[in-house]
């Protein structure tokens, strides 16, 4: 859904970014799963799947379960409640111009896509997507809160 939307990009020679249609953005979203499951496994036995739905709910408690996990110190000052994070400058090559924002920044779950979504275009992710939407709690999910995809 996230694709569909258009964005500008501050200061970039084209500053519309590129729109794609839900195929596409479907077969990206298995690529990067699959391949970042393929990549953690291969270089760490210390792995973990964190949803997007999950991490919006709750990131602050989220974050910090992450760092005890890893045995990392819990530094989340930035942080002024449980759902508002201040941002600093960051450098970046490339993703959704938000990346640029600094300051107070709320953390929200955006589920749009499930009333903006036409039937057919959450059919059509949900027929690719539905292997690793499965083992991600996807469809399981679907049957109570009415998700049926996980773009």
């Amino acid at each position: 859904y996230s694709w569909l939307r258009p964005k500008v990009r501050e200061g970039a020679e084209n500053p519309r970014m590129q729109q794609i249609g839900t195929l596409s953005s479907s077969v990206l979203w298995l690529t990067w799963n699959l391949f970042g499951e393929r990549l953690g496994r291969r270089r760490s036995d210390r792995f973990a799947v964190l949803r997007y739905e999950d991490f919006a709910r709750e990131p602050r408690p989220t974050l910090e379960r992450i760092l005890s996990w890893l045995d990392e110190p819990d530094d989340l000052a930035q942080f002024q409640d449980d759902h508002t994070v201040t941002l600093a400058t960051t450098h970046t090559s490339s993703g959704n111009p938000n990346r640029h924002g600094t300051g107070p920044v709320s953390i929200r779950l955006d589920d749009r896509w499930q009333t903006d979504l036409t039937p057919w275009q959450r059919l059509q992710v949900t027929a690719l997507c539905w292997p690793i939407m499965s083992r991600y709690g996807y469809l399981h999910s679907a049957r109570s809160t009415k998700v049926s995809a996980a773009l």
